[in-house]
């Protein structure tokens, strides 16, 4: 939950929002008693730990992948979408909320967009 206002390329550069969504238990559906998160914790930088954790989770490997660490501390730092709230279940797992479709994902609505330009960014590496 390190997402700051860090503008990313995959937004800006109109890569069509296609999020990998992940199915969520019953009780977590946002709703009027719901918390939501605030943007006070985002102030904060990744630390280089945070975002090899995060490399990982995106698929990425740490070392191999080096020269392609920006991605990962991008996708802490990506702002939510539109329309997208951060919340707590019930259980205190963070998840997301759109309230434009009513969806809610525990995975960033970004992260697949991340995967994906990272698979791009390692194929036209291993081009070079």
């Amino acid at each position: 939950a390190l997402r700051g206002s860090m503008p990313t390329p995959l937004v800006r550069g109109g890569m069509p929002m296609n999020p990998m969504m992940t199915p969520l238990k019953e009780n977590a559906m946002a709703t009027p008693g719901m918390q939501q998160m605030g943007q006070a914790a985002n102030n904060n930088p990744p630390t280089q730990e945070e975002i090899n954790e995060y490399a990982v989770y995106l698929g990425m490997d740490p070392v191999a992948d080096k020269d392609l660490l920006y991605i990962a501390e991008w996708a802490l730092s990506a702002p939510l979408p539109e329309g997208w709230t951060e919340h707590v279940d019930t259980s205190g797992n963070e998840f997301y909320f759109n309230s434009m479709t009513g969806v809610s994902t525990y995975e960033h609505p970004l992260d697949g967009q991340f995967r994906e330009y990272y698979r791009q960014m390692k194929m036209q590496n291993a081009q070079r």
